[in-house]
């Protein structure tokens, strides 16, 4: 297919690959852009710094067509709101939380059902939706998943527990999974 499309376009199929110097990482960049190489697409593998590689991603900086990335924490799908939707897509040069300046309309209805759902099965059903797009379109590649963890001694509580000024606790999950707040911590000294 690749042939095909250059012998028809009279274009190359090449793109630069961004990532960070982290070994692992650099590791499955030239596995990449081997099995690319080999199926005869021109890969140019840049490795950047990460402070320096959030830029460019932020800014849509065009040199870089694909970018390695860890990210999309979560339990629900909701809280890739901020990630996906159309309205957080803004062109290249200004700043985007929605790195990949993803467009899509099935994905923003869904997105939006999604946080709005009454009932589990309306929220399971948009982000099966979601899933069914990015597997057609193939907007992010997810390559693999990283399970996160917080280590503590066992005296320590409060971990995920977020209370709010009259007291009310936040439910766990409602936030980034993954995240606490320290003001929250305490040593249990019994």
């Amino acid at each position: 297919m690749i042939a095909e499309y250059e012998s028809e376009t009279g274009t190359d199929v090449s793109f630069t690959l961004g990532h960070i110097p982290s070994n692992v990482v650099v590791q499955t960049a030239e596995l990449l852009a081997g099995w690319w190489s080999e199926i005869g697409i021109d890969v140019d593998d840049q490795t950047v710094p990460q402070n320096d590689l959030i830029n460019l991603a932020v800014f849509g900086v065009p040199e870089f067509q694909l970018f390695t990335w860890r990210q999309h924490a979560g339990v629900f799908v909701d809280q890739q709101y901020l990630w996906w939707h159309s309205k957080n897509a803004f062109p290249d040069g200004e700043l985007s939380l929605n790195f990949g300046r993803l467009r899509d309309p099935g994905i923003d209805a869904a997105l939006d059902v999604a946080r709005t759902s009454a009932t589990d099965e309306e929220a399971i059903a948009a982000a099966e939706e979601i899933n069914r797009i990015f597997a057609e379109q193939c907007y992010y590649i997810p390559l693999n998943w990283l399970p996160w963890a917080v280590l503590s001694n066992s005296r320590v509580d409060g971990l995920g527990k977020l209370v709010l000024p009259d007291g009310t606790v936040v439910p766990e999950l409602a936030t980034n999974a993954g995240q606490f707040w320290t003001q929250t911590l305490y040593v249990d000294e019994g």
